[in-house]
Formats: structure tokens, C-alpha cells, sequence
């Protein structure tokens, strides 16, 4: 089986049986096209907007917490 595949568009997966090629064997398959989203996710793990939403939670918990205890201040104040 002598199958010639070099400078040709591969649409789907081509198997190739008994195939001596020296120092490497290869296998080829057709591409896949990734969005910008799906390049980021594979890339970084999570998209940026997690790490934006994560941030913009932690920093209200924060200033909230800071509120809580003044306004909790103000009304034990014995004036």
C-alpha cells in the first residue's frame, strides 16, 4: 500500500497500515477550527472574565465587610 498524501487537503482522518518511514511515524488528521473563545480556554484554562468576576466579588465582599463593621461601630457607640 504506497499511498502518495503530501500537498493535499485532508478533510477527514486517513489511516495508513504497514508503514515503515524510518525515524518517525505520523498520523494526520483533518483540522479543527477553534473560535477565539475556545483558543483562550485551551490556552489560559478559564476566560478572563472569570478572573474579572472573581475579582469584582472579592473587592464588594471586601468593601461590604469594611461598611458592615462601621456601620455595626455606630450602633453600639454609646454617644
Amino acid at each position: 500500500m504506497n499511498e502518495n498524501i503530501s500537498n493535499q487537503v485532508i478533510l477527514q482522518t486517513v489511516q495508513v497500515a504497514d508503514l515503515l518511514s524510518g525515524t518517525s511515524i505520523g498520523t494526520w488528521q483533518a483540522d479543527y477550527p477553534l473560535t477565539g473563545r475556545d483558543y483562550e480556554h485551551l490556552k489560559n484554562g478559564k476566560p478572563i472574565t472569570f478572573d474579572w468576576a472573581n475579582s469584582i466579588l472579592l473587592t464588594s465582599i471586601g468593601i461590604g465587610l469594611t461598611l458592615l463593621g462601621k456601620y455595626i461601630s455606630a450602633q453600639t457607640d454609646p454617644k
